[in-house]
Formats: structure tokens, sequence, C-alpha cells
């Protein structure tokens, strides 16, 4: 744990300096305020990181992070944590990173200045997690969502590239013989994994596929998904009859894009999604989807933060295997 101590011995200050800098005293000169700042950034020093090693009295108040509430699977995510946590007897602080990482690493470090007993956090970039390996020490946190195997991270993670070779076993075993990624954001992890699983499924069951990219800025994913597709298929000379849309979202602006242009789904053209939200079940839309199991990876979670809270910090993964769900969306 970091001290007022060691940042004064880095820094070459008295700690009375430091506690000036960390009150805001105008007394500090601005070039040793700087220098004090840099410091508690890169060594990780949070202003209530030593009352919590002196006070062992729990607050019961856990942090959850996501990183886009607009998107409803985050907020199903959120529910099932508040769920889980209230039969836990605890509470839950809830934060919104609106898809800002710099925004998420300050609410991640609020969240632990309010002194919350552990952490929930579904990262926007579950590969650039090294920021917090140094802030985490003084707090049980869990990583959700599409976390690689990390040393000095705890996470359970969706086994993203498994779900594609869902999607595209489904979709070969419904006739497809040639198939189409349409909406990924290569930015994001998920949508990276997704992407490799189906190329490598294609590849296996020897299926004409292609991954739709458009360097066009699209506000939603629905939108993207949208537009890729009727790019991709208006110049296509010969069109993929299975598309594998990178989420529901995604999957519900290609349906939108065939009705437009006159093609009946499943018969002209088959679509399936990931996340299996709520609304993919809705009778005008019954979408067919690969399920990341979001009951069980908020399960797994929730166990793995309470054994942190009860024996203390430790690093481990597991992983969630998702499910695929047949609707009217493909062929059955």
């Amino acid at each position: 744990m970091v001290t007022i101590k060691d940042i004064a011995k880095a820094a070459g200050v008295d700690p009375s300096t430091v506690s000036r800098t960390l009150s805001g005293s105008p007394l500090v000169k601005e070039q040793t305020r700087s220098l004090i700042l840099s410091l508690c950034d890169q060594m990780g020093y949070m202003p209530n990181a030593l009352a919590r090693g002196l006070v062992k009295n729990k607050t019961r108040n856990l942090g959850m992070l996501v990183p886009n509430l607009a998107n409803p699977y985050y907020a199903e995510l959120m529910s099932l944590v508040g769920n889980v946590a209230k039969d836990m007897g605890y509470n839950v602080l809830w934060c919104n990173s609106f898809l800002d990482e710099e925004l998420e690493l300050k609410y991640f470090k609020l969240l632990i200045e309010n002194q919350v007993d552990g952490m929930i956090v579904h990262p926007i970039n579950g590969h650039r997690l090294d920021n917090y390996k140094r802030i985490i020490q003084d707090v049980p946190t869990v990583f959700i969502g599409d976390i690689p195997d990390t040393e000095g991270i705890a996470s359970v993670s969706t086994d993203n590239q498994a779900a594609a070779k869902l999607a595209v076993q489904h979709l070969y075993e419904q006739g497809c013989r040639s198939l189409a990624f349409i909406g990924a954001n290569m930015s994001k992890a998920a949508h990276v994994n997704r992407v490799i699983g189906f190329e490598t499924a294609s590849n296996d069951f020897g299926i004409d596929s292609i991954v739709v990219h458009n360097d066009a800025f699209y506000s939603n994913t629905m939108d993207r998904g949208y537009y890729y597709f009727k790019e991709y298929y208006e110049r296509a000379l010969s069109a993929a009859t299975g598309i594998i849309a990178v989420s529901d979202y995604a999957a519900i602006g290609v349906m939108k894009a065939c009705k437009e242009m006159g093609l009946s789904v499943p018969h002209d053209i088959q679509v399936i999604g990931f996340d299996n939200l709520n609304f993919s079940s809705l009778p005008n839309i019954e979408l067919s989807t690969v399920a990341p199991n979001k009951e069980s990876l908020v399960e797994k979670a929730m166990t793995m933060l309470s054994t942190m809270l009860q024996e203390g910090i430790a690093n481990h993964r597991d992983i969630v295997f998702p499910k695929l769900i047949v609707r009217n969306t493909t062929k059955q």
C-alpha cells in the first residue's frame, strides 16, 4: 500500500508538503505540486487507501463500472449484479464511463476513494488493464467481459471465439455455404475475438466468408449494422446467404436493411446476432442469437469477489461459455 511517506520520499519533500498538496493548499509551489501529483498517479496512491489499511470497518458497499449504460446489455448486467449483491447484504454504487477510457479510470479511483469494499468492472477494453494493476492492490476487484489471461488480474471472461463458432456452425447446419460478418468495431476486444472465431470456423467448415469493413463512423451499433450490410449487399456479385452480426443491435440494423431491400428473413437470407438482449425475443423480432450466459457470468464474478472479500485478494480467471438460442431469423 502506497502511503504519503512513500510519495514524500520519492519527491524528496516532507510528508506535510504532500498533505498540503493533496488538500489543495496554495502554499505549495506549482512545480512541486505537479511533481507530487504525478508521483501519486504513477505509484497508485489513493487518498483513502491509508484509512482502509488502518480502519477495518466495512462499508458494505460494492462498486460497479460499465462502459455504456445506453446499451441494454450492460443494464442487464447491472441488474443481475444488484440482485446478487442484495442477497449478500451489499449495496452497489454504479458508474457509467461513457466509452471514455480516461473517465473509466477516473471513476474507478473515485469509487475506491469512496471506500467500496470491492469492485466489479466491465472495462471498455479488456486488453488494456495495465493502469489498474497498481490500484487494485488495495481493493478486491473482478473484471468481467472479454478479458485475456493477465497476471495480477482476477477476471471472468466470455469466450467470444467459441460464441462465433457456434453461430457459424448453426448457419452451416441450416444450409448456408456463404457467410458475411457485419458490424465489427475492431478496437473492441470482444468484436476482434468474434471475428477470429468466425474466420476460424468458416475455414473449418469450408464456407466462403467475408468480414465486412467500413471506414465511416456511426454513432451506434444498429446504424453500423444497417449501413455495413446495405453497402455490402449492393456491391456484392454473389451475396452471402447467412449474416452473422457482431451484436443483436447490429442484427436489428441488418434486418431493417433487408426489409427495405425486399429481402425476406430467413427465407432469402438468415441472420444471427450476439448477446440475447431483452428485445431480441419480442414477437416481431424473434432474433436467433448467441447468448453470453449473463447469469453465469455474474454468478461466477460475484462468487469470486465474495471469496476475495473473505479471504483476501487473490488472482484467478474463470471462463463462461456461450449458448445458442434459435429463433425465427434462422431456418429451423
